[in-house]
C-alpha cells in the first residue's frame, strides 16, 4: 500500500477528498448530523447544521492541504510528496465528532500560521513580525480552541535552537498574544456594553486517566509514539542541523498535543496530534527501506483507527 501511495502521489490529494467525502456522509448516515448547539442555536437548527458540516469538509480539507504546502515549503520531508495530505485525512477519521466541528478547525488553521511564522523565523525571515505575527496566530486560535495554548513552548524551543530569541522578540510575541483578546474584549465592551474574558482563563483542566479511554483509544496512542521514535531515530542518520532542528519542532509538537490531551480528554490529543504526526508519520514512511515494515505498521494504524469508529 505504501508503495502505491509513494507511486502515486499526483493522486493523492484526490483519493483524499473521496476519504473524506465518504468517511463523512457514511457518518451522518449512521449518527446523523453532528451536535452543533453548543455553537449555534436557532429556529433553522437543521438547516444551520447542513451549513456548518458542509463547511467542516471545507475546513478540514484546506488547512490539511495548506499543512502539506507548509511541510515542503520548509524541507521537512526532505522531498515533495502529498503523503502528509492523505495521512492526514486517514487521521482524521479518528476524531470523534465531540472535537469535529468547524470552530476547531479554524483554531487548527490559526495554529497551521502559528507554526509557519515559527519556522520563518528559525530561518531568519523577518523575525519581528513573524515573532509578533505567531503571538497573533495563537492568541487568536485560543479563542476557538483554548487547548492550542498547550503549543506556546514552540515559539520557546525555536527561538532557543536557532539562536533567533531575545528579549525584544519575546516582548513582541506577547503582545501579539495579547492584541486578539485586547480587541474582542474592546469591541464586546462598545457593541454591548458586557466584557467576553477568554474560556482559557476559567478552564477548569482534569487530568486524564486510563480508565477515561477504551482499548482502541490506548493502543493507537502507544502506536504513534512507537512511530514517532522510530521517525526520529530514523531522522537523526541522514540531515543536516537545521533539518533536524525543524522536524524535532514537530516532534515536540506531537508530544504537547499528549500533554493537552493529558489535562482535558484523549478526544483533544486526537485532533490536535492529526498537523504534526501527518509530516512526522509521513517523513517515517518515505525514509523507511523495509517495505514489509511500512505495510504493517500502516495497516495496523488503519485498522486502529477503524476500531475507533467501531
Amino acid at each position: 500500500m505504501i508503495k502505491f501511495l509513494k507511486y502515486n502521489d499526483g493522486a493523492l490529494p484526490l483519493f483524499s477528498v473521496i476519504i473524506l467525502l465518504l468517511y463523512s456522509l457514511v457518518n451522518v448516515l449512521v449518527s446523523g448530523l453532528p451536535h452543533y448547539q453548543e455553537i449555534f442555536q436557532s429556529d433553522h437548527e437543521n438547516y444551520v447544521g447542513w451549513l456548518l458540516w458542509a463547511s467542516q469538509i471545507v475546513l478540514v480539507f484546506s488547512v490539511l492541504f495548506l499543512a502539506n504546502r507548509v511541510f515542503q515549503q520548509f524541507a521537512l520531508l526532505n522531498r515533495i510528496s502529498n503523503l502528509p495530505l492523505f495521512l492526514g485525512v486517514v487521521t482524521y477519521c479518528a476524531t470523534p465528532t465531540s472535537v469535529n466541528h468547524p470552530f476547531v478547525w479554524l483554531a487548527i488553521g490559526l495554529m497551521l500560521w502559528y507554526l509557519s511564522s515559527v519556522y520563518s523565523s528559525m530561518m531568519g525571515e523577518r523575525p519581528k513580525q513573524n515573532a509578533f505575527w505567531s503571538g497573533f496566530a495563537l492568541g487568536s486560535a485560543a479563542w476557538f480552541f483554548s487547548p492550542v495554548l498547550f503549543f506556546a513552548p514552540l515559539f520557546f524551543q525555536s527561538g532557543f535552537s536557532s539562536g533567533m530569541l531575545n528579549l525584544r522578540r519575546l516582548i513582541i510575541h506577547v503582545i501579539g498574544f495579547i492584541l486578539p483578546t485586547y480587541l474582542v474584549i474592546t469591541f464586546d465592551y462598545l457593541i454591548y456594553d458586557e466584557v467576553m474574558w477568554p474560556t482559557w482563563l476559567h478552564n477548569r483542566w482534569a487530568v486524564f486517566t486510563l480508565s477515561d479511554s477504551n482499548f482502541w483509544t490506548l493502543a493507537f496512542m502507544i502506536l504513534t509514539h512507537v512511530m514517532l521514535i522510530m521517525a526520529a531515530t530514523t531522522s537523526l542518520k541522514s540531515s543536516t542541523i537545521r533539518e533536524k532542528r525543524r522536524f524535532f519542532l514537530l516532534v515536540t509538537m506531537s508530544l504537547l498535543a499528549l500533554v493537552a490531551g493529558i489535562f482535558n480528554n484523549a478526544s483533544v490529543w486526537l485532533v490536535l496530534t492529526i498537523i504534526p504526526s501527518s509530516a512526522v508519520f509521513s517523513r517515517l514512511f518515505l525514509q523507511m527501506e523495509k517495505r514489509w515494515v511500512q505495510e504493517t505498521i500502516f495497516s495496523i494504524y488503519v485498522l486502529l483507527i477503524i476500531g475507533l469508529n467501531l
